[in-house]
């Protein structure tokens, strides 16, 4: 999570029980966001690469925010790697946000989720669920 310059935060993570990537915006200017409401979104990374997609109004803490749940490999390929990212709404510009040490910030999601053992592709399991042993059954059957 970072505040930029203007107040603009951003916070990426790891839903591990989604096994998803998050994207997170929010400002203390942006009151008229309302929790649930879709709000379409173009996110432009050095000028080069454009995203379209949805953000919805969802309460995050003591503040309502505009959240993504499910980010491309691209689109986090595209954060980590470009230097700036413009986020407009209806035409509008309402961030412009460098990136700089976004690759190590990453870096670091993906190392805390190993630390606590949620790391990407994998799932949580309670390790002190009882298993049925296997059952020797013929798979061909």
């Amino acid at each position: 999570m970072q505040v930029f310059e203007r107040g603009t935060i951003v916070r990426i993570g790891f839903d591990v029980t989604a096994q998803t990537i998050y994207l997170i915006f929010a400002h203390d200017d942006w009151k008229s966001i309302e929790v649930g409401k879709i709000y379409p979104v173009r996110i432009i990374f050095d000028g080069v690469s454009t995203y379209n997609g949805e953000m919805k109004g969802q309460s995050v803490g003591n503040k309502i925010t505009l959240v993504h749940r499910n980010l491309s490999t691209d689109f986090v390929k595209d954060f980590m790697q470009r230097n700036g990212m413009q986020v407009f709404y209806r035409g509008d510009q309402i961030a412009n946000l460098s990136l700089k040490n976004t690759f190590a910030a990453v870096g670091e999601v993906v190392n805390c989720q190993r630390e606590v053992g949620g790391k990407p592709g994998t799932s949580n399991r309670d390790p002190f669920v009882s298993t049925p042993p296997p059952q020797n059954r013929d798979p061909f059957r």
